[in-house]
């Protein structure tokens, strides 16, 4: 039987950090298209719920169709019961991590547009919490043995 201590050694090192690793591993796994979801977690200015619903359906399709290769709307939702930090959300789906890349060169207006309008929306006061999902088919866990 191992000691916790020699069995947190063998599956962590400072060398795994090493971001030269972890490129490595993503350039070489196989890709899988729709493994990851970007979640936006966020809460609006107080009494603008309403507003910002209405404009979701107003303006979601407009949005939907803006967003940069490798980016799909999936929907915004709203946390029912007050049950979570945050009550609104907004679901991506990235075909892969590169998607950030075409993010950030993005140059779009529509989008840019839209993305301001919904920023406008959310309170300054109040923390905005992004996750990063995969789906437990294409999940590979670093540092365990497999």
């Amino acid at each position: 039987m191992h000691s916790a201590a020699s069995s947190h050694s063998r599956r962590f090192s400072l060398e795994s950090l090493n971001p030269a690793n972890f490129i490595t591993i993503v350039e070489n796994r196989r890709r899988v298209k729709g493994m990851y979801q970007k979640i936006v977690h966020f809460n609006v200015k107080e009494g603008k719920s309403n507003d910002f619903r209405e404009w979701m359906l107003k303006h979601q399709e407009e949005f939907a169709e803006s967003l940069p290769n490798g980016w799909t709307y999936l929907g915004c939702y709203f946390t029912v019961f007050h049950m979570g930090r945050h009550e609104w959300q907004i679901r991506y789906e990235i075909d892969a991590l590169g998607a950030y890349d075409t993010l950030r060169a993005y140059k779009n207006d529509v989008f840019n547009e839209l993305l301001a309008q919904i920023y406008d929306f959310i309170n300054p006061n109040t923390s905005i919490e992004i996750e990063v999902v995969q789906g437990v088919k294409a999940l590979r866990i670093l540092g365990e043995r497999e």
